[in-house]
């Protein structure tokens, strides 16, 4: 029985979706590396306690969530999954941006974690669906590029994240780290409302 495969347009069009989600996952977790000293200065704390946020705290869920959510894209609408995971991470962002104390920039920076490792398992999920077998390298390889293009871009000596930078560029001061963070965030979440009213994948 022949498998009733969406069209190419549509189809397509959700990848595109996709490429822009995983690459606006990672200025979404870079920002903070854009505001270290801004974050430091308003915040009080020190180098160590930056590091277990630019690390520890982002890593922790993003590393160790991947596998719980690739069975819940098994089970769930994996578009759904894209949407909530977007949502989630773009709040958190925010939340990040205006966070008064080391406790609840941690825990904004764990939920971004946990927001992103939501993407990745429901994206090729859902371009599995989306392509027959022999035509997935592709539209894989362009969801893939999304977060490769900004992390690429991300090491140019001392440029750190540019596209970061043009989010969070005047980030100088308290004020601007946040307003960088709700910048981010809220473009993110724009991002996920068109997953949920734009191409609309013919597929859980």
């Amino acid at each position: 029985m022949t498998a009733d495969w969406p069209s190419p347009r549509k189809a397509w069009g959700f990848v595109a979706l996709l490429f822009l989600a995983g690459l606006f996952s990672v200025i979404d977790r870079a920002v903070l590396n854009v505001v270290v000293d801004p974050v430091r200065h308003d915040l009080g704390i020190g180098d160590q306690q930056i590091g277990l946020l630019q690390g520890l705290a982002f890593g922790l869920f993003y590393a160790f969530m991947g596998l719980p959510m690739g069975l819940l894209a098994d089970r769930k609408s994996r578009r759904n999954l894209v949407i909530l995971g977007i949502g989630l991470w773009s709040m958190a962002t925010i939340a990040s941006g205006l966070a008064q104390s080391f406790g609840q920039i941690f825990t904004a920076r764990l939920l971004v974690g946990l927001g992103e490792a939501a993407l990745s398992p429901a994206a090729i999920s859902l371009i599995a669906d989306l392509f027959p077998p022999a035509r997935r390298g592709r539209p894989l390889s362009v969801f893939m590029l999304g977060q490769s293009l900004a992390n690429g871009t991300g090491h140019r000596g001392h440029r750190s994240y540019p596209f970061a930078r043009c989010i969070g560029g005047l980030c100088g001061s308290a004020a601007g780290r946040r307003s960088g963070a709700v910048a981010a965030g809220l473009r993110a979440v724009r991002r996920g409302w068109t997953c949920r009213c734009g191409a609309t994948p013919p597929v859980p």
